[in-house]
Protein backbone atom coordinates (compact mmCIF):
# COMPACT_ATOMS: atom_id res chain seq x y z
CA UNK A 1 0.00 0.00 0.00
CA UNK A 2 1.51 3.71 -1.12
CA UNK A 3 1.12 6.32 2.05
CA UNK A 4 -0.07 9.72 0.91
CA UNK A 5 2.87 11.55 0.87
CA UNK A 6 2.47 14.33 3.30
CA UNK A 7 4.84 17.62 3.13
CA UNK A 8 7.16 18.51 5.63
CA UNK A 9 8.41 21.97 7.53
CA UNK A 10 10.76 22.37 10.02
CA UNK A 11 11.75 25.09 12.56
CA UNK A 12 15.16 23.95 14.21
CA UNK A 13 17.38 26.16 15.35
CA UNK A 14 20.98 23.78 15.41
CA UNK A 15 22.46 22.64 12.18
CA UNK A 16 22.93 19.42 13.35
CA UNK A 17 19.64 18.67 14.85
CA UNK A 18 18.18 19.40 11.49
CA UNK A 19 20.48 17.51 9.42
CA UNK A 20 19.11 14.94 11.53
CA UNK A 21 15.64 16.07 11.12
CA UNK A 22 16.42 16.23 7.21
CA UNK A 23 17.68 12.30 7.06
CA UNK A 24 14.55 10.75 9.11
CA UNK A 25 12.23 12.71 6.92
CA UNK A 26 13.86 11.71 3.72
CA UNK A 27 14.19 7.97 5.15
CA UNK A 28 10.35 7.66 5.70
CA UNK A 29 8.32 6.64 3.36
CA UNK A 30 5.48 8.95 2.84
CA UNK A 31 6.95 11.99 3.73
CA UNK A 32 8.66 15.03 1.56
CA UNK A 33 11.10 17.54 3.28
CA UNK A 34 9.22 20.82 2.09
CA UNK A 35 11.81 23.47 3.76
CA UNK A 36 13.81 23.69 6.98
CA UNK A 37 14.10 27.04 8.76
CA UNK A 38 16.61 27.86 11.92
CA UNK A 39 13.91 30.47 13.01
CA UNK A 40 10.52 31.26 14.25
CA UNK A 41 10.74 35.02 13.13
CA UNK A 42 11.93 33.92 9.26
CA UNK A 43 9.27 31.28 9.16
CA UNK A 44 6.31 32.83 7.46
CA UNK A 45 8.58 33.45 4.51
CA UNK A 46 8.61 29.58 4.06
CA UNK A 47 5.10 29.43 4.96
CA UNK A 48 4.04 31.38 2.23
CA UNK A 49 5.84 29.46 0.00
CA UNK A 50 4.35 26.36 1.21
CA UNK A 51 2.02 25.77 4.16
CA UNK A 52 3.51 21.75 5.00
CA UNK A 53 1.11 19.11 6.52
CA UNK A 54 3.46 18.08 9.28
CA UNK A 55 5.50 20.91 10.84
CA UNK A 56 8.04 20.16 13.35
CA UNK A 57 8.57 23.16 15.73
CA UNK A 58 11.65 23.16 18.02
CA UNK A 59 10.46 24.37 21.42
CA UNK A 60 13.62 26.11 23.63
CA UNK A 61 12.18 28.32 26.34
CA UNK A 62 9.37 28.61 28.67
CA UNK A 63 7.01 30.02 27.97
CA UNK A 64 6.55 29.54 24.68
CA UNK A 65 6.34 32.70 22.61
CA UNK A 66 4.67 32.46 18.92
CA UNK A 67 6.01 35.18 16.85
CA UNK A 68 3.42 37.81 16.15
CA UNK A 69 3.08 37.08 12.20
CA UNK A 70 2.94 33.23 13.28
CA UNK A 71 0.02 33.39 15.50
CA UNK A 72 -2.81 33.34 12.57
CA UNK A 73 -1.00 29.93 10.97
CA UNK A 74 -0.48 28.01 14.13
CA UNK A 75 -4.00 28.82 15.81
CA UNK A 76 -4.98 26.40 12.84
CA UNK A 77 -2.21 23.86 11.67
CA UNK A 78 -3.69 20.50 12.86
CA UNK A 79 -0.56 18.68 12.64
CA UNK A 80 1.90 20.43 14.77
CA UNK A 81 4.59 17.72 16.56
CA UNK A 82 7.13 19.86 19.25
CA UNK A 83 10.66 18.67 19.14
CA UNK A 84 12.59 20.25 22.39
CA UNK A 85 15.13 19.18 24.75
CA UNK A 86 12.71 20.53 27.77
CA UNK A 87 10.04 17.57 29.13
CA UNK A 88 6.15 17.78 28.14
CA UNK A 89 5.96 18.61 31.87
CA UNK A 90 7.66 21.42 32.30
CA UNK A 91 5.79 23.70 30.44
CA UNK A 92 2.16 25.01 31.88
CA UNK A 93 0.61 26.41 28.69
CA UNK A 94 1.39 25.74 25.08
CA UNK A 95 -0.03 28.55 23.01
CA UNK A 96 -1.23 25.90 20.03
CA UNK A 97 -2.79 22.82 19.78
CA UNK A 98 -0.03 19.89 18.96
CA UNK A 99 -0.18 15.98 17.74
CA UNK A 100 3.05 15.12 19.68
CA UNK A 101 5.92 15.74 21.63
CA UNK A 102 9.48 14.76 20.64
CA UNK A 103 12.00 14.54 23.51
CA UNK A 104 15.70 15.48 21.81
CA UNK A 105 17.43 13.17 21.61
CA UNK A 106 14.62 11.13 20.02
CA UNK A 107 15.30 7.92 17.88
CA UNK A 108 14.07 7.31 14.84
CA UNK A 109 11.17 4.95 16.33
CA UNK A 110 9.80 7.36 18.59
CA UNK A 111 10.21 9.76 15.38
CA UNK A 112 7.82 7.24 13.63
CA UNK A 113 5.10 7.01 16.63
CA UNK A 114 4.75 11.16 16.02
CA UNK A 115 4.30 10.23 12.05
CA UNK A 116 1.57 7.23 12.46
CA UNK A 117 -0.08 9.97 15.26
CA UNK A 118 -0.54 12.78 12.32
CA UNK A 119 -1.66 10.38 10.11
CA UNK A 120 -4.44 8.30 12.15
CA UNK A 121 -5.43 12.09 13.14
CA UNK A 122 -5.81 12.97 9.41
CA UNK A 123 -7.57 9.59 9.01
CA UNK A 124 -10.21 10.37 11.91
CA UNK A 125 -8.65 6.68 13.75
Amino acid sequence: MTLPILSCGVIEFEPPAAALMDFFIRRTEGLALAWTCGSQEDVHVFLEKQNPDILFWEVRAVPIVVAPILVPIVKYHSNIIITSAMFEEMLKEVPFQYVDWLHKPFSYSRFLEGIEKVRNAKSGS
